[in-house]
């Protein structure tokens, strides 16, 4: 029995990937609004368009499609982690941070969960001072989040501030005593100065540790 032959969208599909992979930004962002047009519900086709309208230079389209995209029932979240594939599948994994930072300045109403994802992008890519920045955002509403504390920590390192990390770390051992990894960066740090200290918090990090 013969192949079915590949339909319009299937094929419009082929063109649009192909493109994208090969960085033709435009001529990309154009086939996927056409097959947006077909599945507008579709995560997929959504966050490859408004990267490759990002990348193309359109940034207000590129923006305008996030709106649509939960318009048509896309979770926000969802969407962003989509995107930031896309870009890493691009190979621009640094045009990520200053999207959010537009659209972040188009929906103020957004500004918490778009804050979470500047945290998480500078985070993975070791930014000692976005990480810092982002970090101390996030915990100003919730000023004893052991997590946030954690990367506020990690972004001082980062930035060589070893001083502000160990105070962090003291203030994470305030609201969970029982933190390995605080216990442990913090007795490593004090090791030099306060090796009696260093040696306690130690023991009490390997006792957790063998529970």
């Amino acid at each position: 029995m013969a192949a079915a032959e590949p339909t319009q969208f299937e094929r419009r599909a082929i063109r649009a990937d192909r493109e994208f992979a090969y960085g033709e930004w435009s001529r990309a962002a154009t086939l996927y609004s056409l097959l947006i047009a077909d599945r507008p519900d579709s995560l997929q086709l959504y966050s490859r368009a408004i990267v490759a309208y990002d990348l193309s230079g359109d940034t207000i389209t590129s923006i305008s499609l996030l709106e649509d995209a939960m318009a048509h029932g896309i979770g926000l979240t969802s969407l962003l982690e989509n995107v930031r594939g896309e870009f890493f599948q691009a190979a621009d994994s640094d045009a990520f941070g200053p999207y959010l930072q537009r659209m972040q300045r188009q929906f103020t109403w957004m500004q918490r969960a778009i804050d979470s994802q500047l945290l998480r992008h500078y985070t993975f890519r070791r930014d000692g001072p976005m990480m810092v920045h982002y970090a101390q955002v996030m915990l100003a509403p919730i000023p004893d989040s052991v997590d946030y504390l954690a990367t506020l920590a990690q972004g001082y390192l980062l930035c060589g501030d070893f001083s502000a990390a160990a105070n962090t770390w003291q203030h994470i051992l305030q609201v969970d005593p029982d933190n390995v990894d605080a216990l442990l960066y913090l007795a490593y740090y004090l090791q030099p100065t306060d090796p009696d200290r260093a040696a306690l918090l130690e023991s009490r990090a390997n006792a957790l540790l063998r529970k």
